[in-house]
């Protein structure tokens, strides 16, 4: 190991033999490797220490401290300090993790600034609480109040009113020292070290912001903050307020100590007094007040009064005064409580309601041209449920699912009913407004497709049960779909509702677009007709054939929701070959943040696919990045889906050369695919005729007679 590394990362370690793994592994995978890592054992009970010496022990970049007796998070991270020996110290809590490029980033900024300190203004949290890769679809953004980049003002007045967390200030920066790249020189040059106590962060920041002049803070978030049950910090309980109550005590005196050290503040008795009951009302809210919220049994009043007789001795008035004063509040507060609680809670549900009412009275023109175009004397085929969001696979389907049944009605008229029409409040006043009477018994109600039915989007399921259940006397069609319930009580429950819902009905018809949803549907709906059928994007084959352009570069599609299990690791190594390949490739995803109408929706599907079109491969998790590089004639790579939806609906082009589904290949299969596609050397193949699959089936459907 190098004797004088760039970075020391400080790894205390305390019972988390679940997350240690993770952790350390997020630090050896950065893209700067000039760093040391040093874990302190805190005499942790479990299995920590064994799991570190067993997979790092032999790890050059990795060493190991233990402590003989539990001392805390504060004195682990001391020894840290103190065992360190890079030029900057990053302090990374075992239970979390770093970004691939944290180091890299910190590093560079802390050397071309000068800064002393370098604090991330924001991190990422999540409540994933087990040992499997952090999902970073449940990560959640987490803003400091400071938001501008740069050094902070040097006044140390400014920063005690301002900037410290305790304040809550308008520029104020959060105290948690995992956001804090430190010189390591810092710490011995002011004496800075951790203290014993819990909130330690607190009274650490406070010191680093009145003595670390150069003290530059930036917007990018780098750090993973797993929130987890167990904490002293989540738990209320006697210990919890009797280490809250000499965290606050020690603090007082280090803050004391701090302010004499300035000849300008040691005589202005009124603003220490006004600094020390800031410094209250924030311990009260920590450490108090969760407690009295939940009731305060005697014995978390025994350990507080213990606590104050021993630090106030014969002052029993002070103390007498402290409790009486508590008690009489926390009355008051459990009384204007409830109200408050009672007043919010219709305060908030007149909110929401207004708020949906205003916006449903922004589509006045398009609610009044609907009912226009209802009421007319021609048969009519409703098409409802198409979406507004920006989801180009959903708007694929809709503009596919027009082509079908214009293609094979000419005689119907289309309606186009949205989706947000036909859900809660709007629904309401949608209704009320008529709708039914517009309904004829021979007109036909079909369906929005997608991969959405079951309790995964379960508005999307709900919407689809009220139509179901209030239509019933006419034909229904749902166009193909995937399914998918989750194994639990809440997927149990919800799967019993569909299934009463859909198989009472007398003439309803569901397409299902792979063997796993159509073999369900046949299981949980036996009352109803089901039918294997494509996703119906795929009858849009060749709609860009007479687009002339030069094909260039590889495309990932990848996606970025709730849905998203892809291992990133292949993904960055795909990456790593086609650089290495001098293949150029661009990343880019089939959703975009807008709001998607009827009138420019052909345009927004066209811009999607012409990325497609202009690409020689696309290696994509997404089943419509499958379904738009067939209808484009290029050549796709896919991996996994959250559910079945590509690895079972990939069947549908199982003799197709040009569509390779990857999840069980080896990275030297997946390496021999993409040469070939790039270099345009796979065998010719003949397209599959799906529009004429629909044609047929959609013709039995209209003949059938329900009953």
């Amino acid at each position: 190991m190098k004797n004088n590394p760039a970075i020391s990362v400080v790894v205390p370690m305390y019972n988390v033999e679940r997350y240690i793994k993770i952790c350390i592994n997020s630090i050896l995978a950065q893209t700067f490797q000039d760093f040391e890592i040093v874990i302190v054992d805190d005499a942790s009970p479990d299995n920590s220490y064994n799991i570190c010496h067993e997979l790092y022990g032999n790890n050059e970049k990795v060493r190991i401290v233990r402590h003989e007796k539990n001392q805390g998070l504060g004195p682990a991270r001391n020894t840290g300090i103190n065992n360190s020996r890079g030029k900057y110290i990053y302090f990374v809590d075992s239970d979390d993790a770093i970004l691939p490029n944290a180091l890299e980033i910190l590093y560079n900024i802390a050397e071309k600034t000068g800064a002393d300190i370098v604090h991330t203004s924001g991190y990422f949290e999540t409540e994933q609480d087990d040992d499997k890769l952090l999902n970073t679809s449940f990560f959640k953004l987490k803003k400091d109040p400071h938001q501008t980049e740069g050094f902070l003002n040097p006044n140390i007045l400014h920063r005690w009113e301002n900037c410290w967390a305790i304040y809550e200030g308008r520029d104020g920066v959060k105290s948690m020292a995992w956001l804090n790249f430190c010189r390591r020189e810092i710490f011995t040059k002011f004496n800075l070290y951790f203290e014993p106590i819990i909130s330690e962060d607190e009274l650490f920041s406070f010191e680093m912001l009145t003595y670390v002049q150069k003290f530059f803070t930036i917007n990018q978030p780098l750090y993973i903050y797993r929130r987890r049950a167990g904490s002293i910090m989540k738990t209320n309980s006697p210990q919890r307020l009797s280490k809250g109550i000499h965290a606050f005590l020690v603090s007082i005196d280090k803050i004391k100590f701090v302010m004499n050290h300035f000849p300008e503040l040691r005589d202005k008795i009124d603003f220490q007094e006004h600094f020390i009951n800031r410094i209250l009302d924030s311990f009260r809210g920590s450490h108090i007040k969760p407690s009295y919220q939940k009731g305060l049994d005697t014995e978390s009043n025994v350990v507080i009064e213990n606590i104050f007789n021993e630090v106030f001795h014969e002052n029993k008035t002070f103390v007498k005064y402290f409790f009486n004063q508590a008690n009489s509040l926390q009355v008051q507060f459990e009384n204007l409580n409830v109200q408050a609680g009672q007043l919010y809670g219709a305060y908030q549900q007149l909110s929401q309601r207004q708020q949906r009412m205003s916006l449903f009275l922004t589509e006045q023109a398009a609610v009044l041209k609907l009912f226009d175009e209802m009421n007319s004397s021609d048969k009519k085929i409703f098409l409802v449920g198409t979406p507004r969001h920006g989801n180009i696979g959903d708007q694929a389907i809709v503009f596919a699912e027009y082509h079908v049944l214009q293609n094979l009605f000419p005689e119907y008229k289309i309606v186009d009913v949205p989706y947000p029409f036909m859900t809660g409040e709007f629904s309401e006043i949608f209704y009320g407004l008529g709708f039914k009477k517009y309904v004829q018994p021979d007109d036909l109600f079909v369906m929005h497709g997608g991969g959405n039915l079951g309790n995964l989007w379960v508005n999307e399921e709900e919407f689809r049960r009220s139509v179901i259940e209030r239509f019933h006397e006419n034909k229904t069609i749902i166009f193909p779909q995937s399914i998918h319930f989750t194994d639990d009580a809440e997927g149990n429950r919800q799967l019993a509702i569909s299934q009463k819902i859909y198989n009472e009905h007398p003439d309803l018809h569901l397409m299902l677009r792979d063997e796993n949803s159509f073999n369900l549907a046949n299981k949980i709906f036996p009352l109803i007709n089901t039918y294997l059928m494509p996703d119906v994007v795929t009858t849009l084959l060749g709609i860009m054939d007479n687009v002339n352009l030069q094909r260039e570069g590889v495309l990932f599609v990848l996606r970025k929701d709730k849905e998203k299990v892809r291992d990133d690791s292949t993904v960055a190594n795909l990456q790593e070959f086609l650089t290495a390949q001098n293949i150029p490739f661009s990343v880019t995803d089939t959703v975009i943040n807008e709001i998607i109408y009827k009138e420019n929706r052909e345009k927004k599907i066209n811009d999607v696919l012409m990325k497609i079109r202009q690409s020689r491969l696309v290696i994509t998790d997404r089943f419509h990045g499958v379904v738009f590089s067939y209808i484009t004639r290029t050549p796709v790579m896919a991996f996994k889906s959250f559910d079945t939806k590509i690895s079972s609906g990939i069947k549908w082009f199982k003799d197709l050369p040009s569509i390779y589904y990857a999840e069980d290949s080896n990275f030297g299969s997946m390496q021999s695919f993409i040469w070939k596609a790039y270099h345009q050397n796979l065998p010719a193949e003949t397209p599959i005729n799906f529009m004429s699959k629909f044609d047929e089936t959609l013709q039995a459907i209209t003949a059938h007679r329900g009953g």
